[in-house]
């Protein structure tokens, strides 16, 4: 069987577009965490200085931005879906498990296939369209792998020849090269918006838009970029900070082994 190849998982389109949301957003020294109502108000000097929507202060991008960096960090486990353009590329990523990628579902449609890759335990697995593996290993192994699986799950020995799909990777990818190197003072504080029920402080560049919660941690929402700076685009929302249920293994019924992978 022809060898998959490394793009499979559009890992560079992947990071690439998460940093290129991040990267205008950031501060590297994180301050002591603090109550919800200190969350929302800030201290007194940054009060002073920020915008106000009805009663609650919306704190600025200096002040919440370190404490975000920092609860997202420290989260076990988190959830998100991404719409991401890169060029012409398009692709639709869903992910959500374990920092540590222990028990993480990832799920990526892109060239009009779709792939999904479960880690439970050490144990990977993966379950993809015959689309998927006409593009990747040519229609005739497509062909008997679509006979030999169908819709179960295959196992796999190693999970990373499709990428890495941890959580931690993604937010670690934040810190190291996007939120530590931004000009905090060119983020403009906005409005208090709802997002997907939550409650959440807006902030905004010349082409991004972040929202973090208004209270409790101030944990990442949402990020959204219009691709003016670049060629990459598109809207990525979080939720399930440390509030993510484990996966299951498939049932040993549900799965298949196919040599090579």
């Amino acid at each position: 069987m022809k060898k998959f190849t490394s793009k499979i998982a559009l890992i560079p389109i992947t990071a690439g577009l998460a940093l290129a949301l991040a990267g205008c957003n950031g501060a590297s020294t994180p301050p002591d965490q603090s109550s919800t109502s200190t969350t929302a108000a800030g201290s007194a000097e940054v009060a002073a200085e920020t915008t106000t929507t009805d009663t609650i202060v919306v704190p600025e991008a200096s002040d919440i931005f370190p404490r975000a960096l920092e609860a997202m960090q420290s989260a076990s486990s988190a959830a998100l879906i991404g719409d991401l353009t890169r060029g012409s590329e398009a692709m639709t990523l869903k992910l959500s498990g374990t920092r540590d990628g222990s028990n993480t579902l990832a799920e990526v449609t892109a060239e009009g296939s779709t792939i999904q890759i479960l880690n439970v335990g050490g144990t990977g697995y993966l379950k993809a369209d015959k689309s998927f593996f006409s593009q990747q290993a040519g229609e005739d192994a497509a062909k008997m792998i679509d006979l030999v699986a169908g819709d179960k799950w295959i196992s796999v020995s190693d999970t990373s020849q499709f990428g890495d799909f941890s959580v931690g990777s993604l937010i670690d990818s934040f810190g190291e090269d996007g939120l530590k190197e931004a000009d905090l003072a060119k983020i403009e504080p906005g409005a208090i918006e709802d997002v997907n029920g939550v409650k959440a402080f807006k902030y905004s560049d010349d082409e991004t838009d972040m929202w973090f919660a208004a209270e409790g941690e101030p944990f990442l929402l949402k990020m959204s970029s219009d691709g003016t700076a670049g060629d990459d685009a598109g809207t990525m929302t979080f939720s399930d900070w440390n509030a993510v249920p484990l996966h299951a293994a498939p049932d040993s019924s549900e799965t298949v082994t196919i040599p090579g992978l």
